[in-house]
């Protein structure tokens, strides 16, 4: 009984075309979302939600080779833009390619040298890479430029996986600077 009820309405508005409104109406909103998020990566460009939503709506669109050749223009156009540096840094490491994810974190941190994101990026993909002792090098520059105490915590955990291999003094002088950074800190 219900069925036959909902049928005929289901026809008519496909028939009037008023569901082909909607999905136009969310390609809208989506757009303005994508923006707002592209937007807040460019300031603050980094690993966290507004990267995952801005690969996940390019993903969804097929479309994130193009971004990705986009922002190697937008490189080569203004090299000193160290904001597309790092995003570019950011999709080549997701799309695993660590070689050029390096290349590009190397030249966002020429120009943001008061950055600590890019040599962190680069000291994690360094780390990827077996490249421990440079990845270390690129860790410890990322902590000279006083990192917030999140960052600088998660800086400082990559290290210790670093010194982990390390001579026992290297790493008796690592964890003593650890536990100085974080004194008040149990963990």
């Amino acid at each position: 009984m219900f069925l036959r009820k909902i049928i005929p309405a289901l026809l008519l508005i496909l028939q009037t075309g008023l569901l082909v409104a909607v999905p136009a109406e969310d390609d809208a909103r989506d757009q303005k979302v994508y923006e707002r998020y592209l937007s807040l990566l460019r300031r603050n460009p980094r690993q966290g939600t507004a990267l995952t939503r801005v690969l996940n709506w390019h993903r969804d669109r097929s479309t994130l080779d193009a971004f990705k050749k986009d922002l190697q223009a937008a490189v080569q156009d203004r090299p000193a833009d160290g904001a597309s540096w790092m995003l570019l840094g950011l999709v080549a490491e997701e799309q695993s390619d660590v070689v050029s994810a390096a290349e590009a974190y190397r030249n966002a941190e020429k120009n943001r040298p008061e950055d600590h994101l890019a040599p962190w990026s680069l000291g994690r993909v360094l780390q990827k890479q077996r490249q421990n002792g440079a990845a270390r090098d690129a860790l410890e520059r990322a902590l000279k430029l006083k990192p917030s105490r999140t960052d600088a915590s998660a800086i400082y955990q990559s290290l210790a996986t670093l010194y982990g291999g390390a001579s026992t003094a290297e790493a008796n002088a690592f964890w003593r600077q650890f536990e100085e950074a974080f004194p008040d800190d149990p963990r």
